[in-house]
């Protein structure tokens, strides 16, 4: 992914001094501060990739199964999508999925506010087409982490540990409310509903497979990665399917 460059291709809503949402119209990327303090940004990886906040869909992770022969994570990330400011707090955005080889139909739809230092994030998929297709979706959240990763824990469980042991991510149970805590941050609670686990995850220089050490990535998803394309994953013709969090300080 590139880095956000040309201003133009921003929508703003809030205060950069307070509570801040910033999405881009390629790849519907984001960037959020609450209270004035830095929640998710952009970052240099260490595989020269920027990394930022930003949805997975219809896919979470890569297609092992090779259904479909999806990208990882879906290209909603890397396509333009119809963003808009409905209000001076709230972001709408619409996306069709045109992946390759998916089932036609699928849109994504989703609302982003920022108000009184509670970040929500809401999306639903709506099947328009003629037969069911297996969805995974989730945001995948760079975490500010002035420190790095380490020493990071949800719901009281350094995730230290998964994220050195697993390169490309490692799956945990999200439940109603979780306490999220970043070295150097303030304790902030996440409430979701139907995001069933989180992937947690920091990228590595390929060369030197040195952990990156700005951000922490923690990704509701709905369902547990391997459950793409089982039954559970079925969007059937004219369903549609939600999910939501809020993210705030305690």
């Amino acid at each position: 992914m590139e880095k956000m460059k040309d201003a133009a291709q921003y929508v703003e809503v809030g205060a950069p001094e307070s509570d801040y949402l910033r999405v881009t119209r390629q790849g519907a990327r984001l960037t959020v501060n609450l209270g004035g303090v830095a929640v998710m940004g952009e970052f240099e990886r260490g595989d020269g990739k920027a990394g930022i906040t930003h949805t997975c869909s219809p896919i979470f992770g890569p297609d092992k199964h090779k259904l479909y022969g999806l990208v990882q994570h879906g290209m909603m990330r890397n396509e333009p999508s119809k963003v808009n400011a409905s209000t001076p707090n709230q972001i709408m955005i619409k996306h069709i999925v045109t992946d390759a080889g998916y089932p036609p139909g699928v849109v994504v739809e989703e609302t982003l506010g920022i108000e009184n230092s509670v970040f929500s994030f809401a999306m639903a998929h709506h099947n328009s087409g003629q037969e069911k297709v297996p969805l995974n979706a989730g945001l995948h959240c760079y975490f500010d982490a002035p420190t790095g990763y380490k020493g990071t824990k949800v719901n009281n469980q350094d995730i230290s540990s998964l994220i050195e042991q697993h390169p490309d991510g490692a799956p945990i149970a999200l439940p109603a409310r979780s306490i999220i805590q970043i070295p150097g941050k303030p304790q902030m609670q996440l409430v979701q509903d139907s995001f069933r686990f989180a992937m947690v995850w920091a990228g590595r220089n390929p060369q030197t497979d040195e952990i990156d050490k700005t951000y922490v990535c923690i990704e509701p998803i709905e369902l547990h990665p391997d459950e793409f394309g089982q039954p559970v994953s079925n969007l059937h013709p004219g369903g549609k399917r939600t999910s939501s969090f809020d993210l705030s300080y305690i």
